[in-house]
């Protein structure tokens, strides 16, 4: 009967760690698929899924396409490489600092416009939240007082 249990408790513990790994090793999926993007200015880009799952826009015209992408069927969006980079490097900067306040104050005035108003229009929710809760001192966002 001992054995038995040590048997089961063995079992459970490795069917544990394949299970714990399983969901690791599809996290890291997640992390490393990307996604093609054809952008208004004609360039193709690939972009991390997590990111996709971060654009509401680009969210839904994913799943559109029901795992058809590729670089001959990329996504399309109505925006610029430029903007899309913008909200790409706000989003990895939430993901591996997460000090979004430092990076959106860097911006210049013209970028933070920019920024705004691609964030807004592609439905990135995370960021215009991040910019929402930064302090602009002295000025909100270039009108001093």
């Amino acid at each position: 009967m001992k054995s038995l249990k040590s048997s089961l408790i063995g079992i459970t513990v490795i069917f544990t760690g394949l299970c714990t790994m399983g969901n690791s090793m599809q996290a890291m999926e997640l992390e490393s698929e990307n996604v093609w993007v054809s952008t208004q200015d004609g360039q193709k880009i690939t972009m991390p899924l997590w990111q996709i799952d971060h654009i509401k826009v680009l969210k839904s015209l994913f799943s559109r396409q029901q795992g058809a992408n590729s670089y001959h069927n990329p996504v399309e969006v109505r925006t610029t490489e430029d903007r899309l980079s913008l909200v790409q490097r706000g989003l990895d900067v939430i993901k591996k600092s997460g000090n979004f306040c430092n990076f959106y104050n860097g911006l210049s005035y013209h970028e933070q416009i920019r920024f705004d108003n691609v964030i807004y229009e592609l439905g990135v929710d995370a960021l215009n939240k991040a910019v929402e809760n930064c302090d602009f001192p002295g000025s909100i966002r270039g009108i001093s007082f």
